[in-house]
């Protein structure tokens, strides 16, 4: 049983490639698909530097502050979209019966359906929240201790794999209801905003 699971693993990550490499073959679309990601990441973080611009902080937060709490949900974000992001096109698969070819060949059809094609949007993601983290660690004083990387290692795993769970949870509806995508997009926004509320 070990040994299928690594060969389905295996065959899994070359499929990913072949789907990756399928999209460079195109590489003005595989640039600006980047940008897209990163672009429609970066305005949110952009709306509140602005809004930040005229006040000095908000309840005892700083922009920097904020900066690091927005990095690490996006970094979250990113983990799980990047593996995971062709489940937004579940819907119509399922929809126009491309998913039952799928159910012929001997590899899990879930696996061939997620690694039939990479969204080149997810790699934008990951490099937003690298950006964002990346300003936030440098200008704000965290402790970067053994102890405090794992624990934001772990919060930030932990979030990738809710979120992805929830959101794997919902794209399985897919084959019992018309259309899941309003759903999915209102518990992204969810998160979106929940991911980044401040804790006291």
């Amino acid at each position: 049983m070990a040994s299928r699971r690594t060969a389905d693993v295996r065959v899994a990550w070359e499929l990913e490639k072949a789907a990756v490499r399928g999209q460079m073959q195109y590489r003005t679309n595989f640039f600006s698909m980047i940008a897209v990601g990163l672009v429609w990441q970066g305005t949110g973080f952009a709306f509140l530097a602005v809004v930040m611009a005229s006040v000095p902080s908000i309840e005892g937060w700083r922009l920097e502050e904020m900066a690091l709490l927005y990095g690490l949900r996006l970094l979250a974000h990113s983990l799980w979209v990047l593996p995971l992001s062709h489940l937004w096109t579940i819907d119509r698969a399922v929809r126009e019966a491309e998913f039952d070819r799928y159910l012929l060949r001997p590899l899990s059809p879930f696996v061939q359906f997620l690694t039939s094609r990479f969204q080149m949007t997810a790699l934008g993601d990951l490099l937003a929240a690298a950006l964002v983290l990346g300003y936030a660690i440098s200008a704000v004083d965290v402790s970067l201790d053994p102890v405090s990387l794992l624990y934001l290692v772990t919060a930030v795993v932990g979030g990738a794999l809710i979120e992805g769970s929830i959101q794997m949870m919902l794209a399985t509806t897919a084959f019992r209801a018309l259309s899941t995508s309003a759903l999915r997009g209102l518990t992204d926004t969810v998160f979106s905003l929940v991911g980044t509320a401040r804790t006291d």
